[in-house]
């Protein structure tokens, strides 16, 4: 069963985000967010390959929703924009096409939840979250 957890990579993280844009260049991958704040932008910097990401409409996530409310209750997501997932079944589905060339303990599956998209990263490492 998969277990979220808030992800709080900084203390100054808006309780809600949005995206802006997403960046797959050759040797990284940059996503920004806006705020509430015109002001403060949120950027999450992951400086190397990553192993798969995924963009979804929030709306479409259903059975995602009722699990989180199920098991956590809107409180623990509806303010909060950063998750990773332990025992993910998107991590799984990537083990398994990999042939298990990666160790599931190795990777890491991050969630930033938006009022519009969820974006899913699976990575080795953390990413750098700049506030600007």
């Amino acid at each position: 069963m998969e277990q979220w957890e808030r992800w709080v990579p900084r203390d100054d993280i808006p309780q809600r985000i949005y995206l802006q844009s997403f960046v797959d260049d050759e040797n990284w991958i940059t996503i920004r967010f806006t705020s509430d704040d015109p002001k403060k932008k949120v950027i999450v910097h992951f400086d190397g390959y990553v192993q798969s990401y995924r963009n979804t409409d929030e709306g479409s996530l259903i059975k995602t929703w009722e699990f989180l409310n199920d098991h956590y209750g809107v409180d623990f997501y509806g303010r909060w924009p950063f998750f990773k997932v332990k025992g993910s079944e998107y991590l799984d589905w990537f083990i398994k096409q990999s042939s298990g060339i990666y160790d599931p303990e190795e990777v890491e599956h991050y969630v930033f939840k938006t009022p519009n998209d969820i974006v899913e990263v699976l990575s080795t490492f953390e990413p750098n979250v700049i506030i600007e």
